[in-house]
Formats: C-alpha cells, structure tokens, sequence
C-alpha cells in the first residue's frame, strides 16, 4: 500500500527493519532484566556469573543480528509488490 502511494522501496526497507529492531531490542531488555532479578546471586552452571556482561552482551547481539536477517525476507517481499495489484486487492 505505501508503495501505491508513493514510498519508495528503500523507505518500505527501513520501516520494516525498523519495527523489527524495535521489537527485538524490547524483547532483549525485557528478558535481560528477567534473567538478572530471576537469577539473583545463584550460578546457572558452576564458576559462571549470571552477572557476566561479555556474555549477556554477546548473547544479545547474536540475538539481535538473527532477527534482522530474519527480517529480511519481509522486507524483500514488500519490496517486490506491485503498486497496482496492491490497489486493487484493498
């Protein structure tokens, strides 16, 4: 629809990974603050913090990186859609 009405498709890109971004990073800080009041004091495995930062920080970004690229395929779907047929569908 937004390409009917004259978006372009590097802007139908951006939003698409924009809102995946979004969600994601709510999704990282939610479960990140999950695990920190979750776990407290107590070990997961033996000599690990669950306070170690590199990893969580590390953990996150895999995370993130993995939703983008997921996000893609969307993004190239939406790119892909022709103005017309869009129009007439709705």
């Amino acid at each position: 629809m937004r390409l009917a009405l004259g978006a372009s498709p590097k802007d139908i890109v951006r939003l698409v990974f924009k809102q995946a971004a979004v969600w994601v990073a709510v999704g990282l800080v939610v479960g990140t603050l999950a695990v920190f009041c979750l776990l407290g004091d107590a070990p997961v495995l033996e000599d690990a913090s669950p306070f170690a930062i590199g990893e969580v920080a590390l953990g996150a970004a895999v995370i993130f990186c993995a939703a983008l690229l997921a996000a893609w395929l969307p993004a190239k779907r939406a790119m892909q859609v022709n103005p017309v047929e869009a129009l007439r569908a709705e």
